[in-house]
């Protein structure tokens, strides 16, 4: 295609100098200690935000590792209906030796349980059966670029690094339209409540 040949042009510009061929060699090796030391800094700003500066009565929070960031009723726990996040995708999630996740999907696709769905700002997918992830959002988050909504973890990474602030404030608006949306607690709560086993 032309935009591969104008990469590949462009890279035989680039890399006329042997060392700076090398030094890019290492980085692409060292691509993913780079990416996960930037997630790193991201974790610190989203615990913050939400173990410190934006707790909630009814809700629990809690990071169980650098893709693995969880908002929970306090009531059910963790392993419960809850908000998953992995640094890119946000999901609505169950443990299913926990809860009926079979269930689960039963209620969701009632008319009833429509506004939990709805809290997503978009949905990628809705997953029927004993999925374990109910609904997906993914990469959307926006910061005037290309990407916009669309990220994946390598592009997403830079912003995790050097626009963390603005990623965290974008997660905190996703995680509020369920948090602080009494209906949407109350039906989360219906649900964990029918499905526990």
């Amino acid at each position: 295609t032309t935009m591969s040949n104008e990469i590949v042009k462009q890279a035989a510009e680039f890399f006329k100098d042997k060392e700076q061929w090398y030094s890019f060699l290492d980085l692409v090796e060292n691509k993913n200690r780079i990416r996960d030391s930037w997630f790193t800094n991201l974790k610190e700003k989203i615990n913050k935000c939400f173990a410190i500066e934006h707790v909630d009565e009814k809700w629990g929070y809690v990071s169980i590792n650098l893709w693995d960031y969880r908002w929970f009723l306090k009531k059910y726990g963790k392993e419960s209906l809850c908000l998953y996040f992995d640094g890119r995708i946000l999901r609505l999630w169950v443990n299913s030796a926990y809860f009926d996740s079979v269930k689960i999907t039963e209620y969701l696709q009632q008319e009833k349980y429509i506004p939990i769905i709805s809290a997503f700002e978009r949905q990628d997918e809705i997953n029927d059966s004993d999925n374990v992830n109910k609904v997906c959002e993914h990469g959307n988050f926006r910061f005037n670029d290309e990407y916009d909504g669309y990220f994946d973890f390598d592009r997403l990474a830079w912003f995790a690094k050097y626009k963390s602030d603005e990623l965290v404030q974008q997660l905190l608006i996703k995680i509020d339209k369920f948090r602080k949306n009494s209906l949407v607690t109350d039906l989360l709560i219906e649900i964990n409540d029918l499905t526990k086993k």
